[in-house]
């Protein structure tokens, strides 16, 4: 979500919005970062109490489920394939892309990396439990919103949710 605020923010900050003041002059207004940001939630709220979607709009939640968007391809993880850019025959609308390149992991993955990180962190996480944790972080970060807000919930004060977070 940074990465989109961060964008938008630019966008505004950019833009040659003008405020009235009296005697009709005009002062300039999404120059500077409070005004900006409050056209950016007044940008969201409207977005978010538009009850007329596009159909673009249902494409960026649907075509992207299950699959992460790379520089270099699309992982999908139901067909268990990557796709090279040039391979892409099916829609995909993806607003978010990991900065990085990941064909030659898939191809070739670095298995002494994955055991550390399963052993050092999601283990002594999650113990018994681990290969369920996999699945589950594996739904939420791809698109199955229903995993994804349950687990944004769960856990005490210092028990290792920020951790999760940056992992993903």
């Amino acid at each position: 979500m940074d990465d989109i605020n961060y964008l938008i923010m630019d966008k505004i900050l950019e833009a040659k919005i003008y405020k009235r003041i009296k005697d009709g002059d005009f002062k300039a207004y999404s120059q500077n970062l409070t005004d900006a940001s409050h056209i950016r939630d007044v940008l969201y709220i409207k977005i978010k109490n538009n009850e007329t979607r596009t159909p673009l709009d249902y494409l960026f939640h649907t075509t992207t489920r299950n699959r992460l968007c790379f520089e270099d391809g699309v992982l999908d993880f139901k067909q268990q394939k990557f796709y090279k850019w040039v391979d892409v025959n099916f829609e995909y609308y993806s607003c978010v892309m990991i900065k990085r390149k990941f064909e030659d992991f898939f191809k070739k993955p670095d298995l002494d990396a994955v055991k550390f990180i399963k052993d050092k962190i999601i283990k002594i996480l999650f113990g018994a439990d681990t290969e369920t944790a996999l699945k589950f972080l594996s739904r939420g970060i791809t698109g199955n919103i229903e995993d994804k807000n349950l687990g944004t919930y769960l856990g005490n004060r210092n028990c290792g949710k920020s951790l999760l977070y940056d992992l993903c």
